[in-house]
């Protein structure tokens, strides 16, 4: 007779984080960003949000699962991920501590110098397999 599998251990997370890597080095920069998944209610409810309770969205689907690439989004899709972003942590700016608002991560993300980070959490949303332990 086969063991049953506890369902519960096969769901995905909800929340995430993930470590920032220097883009031309790979090596991690010690700061981190945190954020629902695609899997969440916060998730849905952001995306409702922004593209309307009664628009229909579609995401391009991936070996990986939902496809959220920073590249390919349009202006919507850019505030949906934008808006999945809880905190950045152990970070600083002109010497003080990054406050973790998100007005505060807004601006900071939107801007073209910071679009690598966007970009790399984009990337960590869109694999599913980083929601799972």
């Amino acid at each position: 007779m086969t063991k049953s599998i506890n369902l519960a251990s096969l769901a995905s997370a909800v929340v995430t984080t993930l470590l920032l890597k220097h883009p031309a080095t790979g090596e991690e920069v010690g700061i981190s960003i945190s954020g629902h998944t695609p899997d969440s209610a916060e998730w849905e409810k952001n995306k409702k949000a922004i593209f309307g309770a009664g628009k229909e969205t579609k995401m391009l689907v991936e070996k990986n699962g939902m496809s959220t690439t920073f590249q390919d989004t349009s202006e919507e899709q850019k505030k949906l991920i934008l808006a999945s972003i809880t905190s950045i942590d152990n970070a600083e700016m002109d010497g003080k501590p990054f406050v973790s608002t998100p007005e505060n991560i807004k601006e900071l993300l939107s801007q073209p110098e910071y679009s690598w980070m966007l970009e790399q959490w984009s990337n960590h949303i869109d694999d599913r397999a980083n929601f799972f332990k």
